[in-house]
């Protein structure tokens, strides 16, 4: 029962006792009923107080839950972009070359590129024994090849130029066209590789017995002899 009913109901019993009690002829009786009456009317009140004060309460820890929910949620967010921040700085930190001049990551790149060369050079031997067309064919696979690499080389010829101050700047972007052209090997590769799998003829070493064939070939007789041959 909430407290406002309470109170109501409190008041109307002790209200409802005082004409009783007046009826009885005892001013006595009638002044106890009206004490009882103002007693009631405090006993509700009280209670009201209390039930306000406990629903201000529920609703001050209500607000200040859901304000804590919120700044866990912002302290979340907060950490999570922190992580990824240290992450990406630490990936963007991370070289393939650890140099410490131009130099240094010229002749390392320098190094990558021969071999590369030397794979390519062996992808176009390999395509040499293949019919025309699928020569055809796989020229192109090479001429992309090679047209990726000549841009790389026009790009290691900027950072040849480039100064000193300025090098390091390339040197991420560098390393990600060479990883680009290493790619690119590798598809060639793979694709030259299924061509001539492709290409290649398949003998069956399976047996199937049948009848004996002629050996030889009747071309004619000489003195009642039978040359053959």
């Amino acid at each position: 029962m909430r407290p406002t009913t309470l109170q109501r109901f409190v008041s109307s019993l002790a209200l409802g006792l005082i004409p009783l009690l007046t009826a009885c002829g005892s001013e006595t009786a009638q002044e106890a009923g009206q004490k009882a009456a103002a007693a009631a009317n405090q006993v509700g009140q009280a209670a009201g107080e209390h039930f306000d004060a406990a629903a201000e309460s529920v609703k001050a820890a209500g607000a200040a839950a859901k304000e804590s929910l919120a700044q866990s949620a912002e302290d979340l967010s907060a950490a999570r972009d922190a992580a990824k921040a240290s992450v990406d700085e630490a990936l963007a930190s991370a070289q393939r070359f650890m140099v410490e001049s131009k130099a240094d990551l010229i002749a390392a790149v320098d190094v990558e590129l021969a071999q590369i060369d030397a794979h390519k050079a062996t992808l176009a031997q390999s395509i040499e024994s293949a019919s025309m067309e699928t020569q055809r064919q796989l020229s192109l696979v090479l001429a992309k090849l090679e047209s990726k690499r000549t841009l790389f080389t026009a790009k290691l010829d900027t950072l040849r130029n480039a100064s000193e101050e300025k090098w390091a700047a390339m040197q991420p972007d560098i390393e990600e066209r060479l990883a680009v052209l290493e790619t690119e090997l590798q598809k060639a590769e793979t694709s030259i590789q299924k061509a001539l799998d492709e290409e290649r003829p398949t003998f069956s070493t399976e047996w199937t017995p049948g009848k004996p064939k002629e050996l030889f070939k009747v071309v004619k007789v000489v003195d009642g002899d039978t040359i053959h041959i």
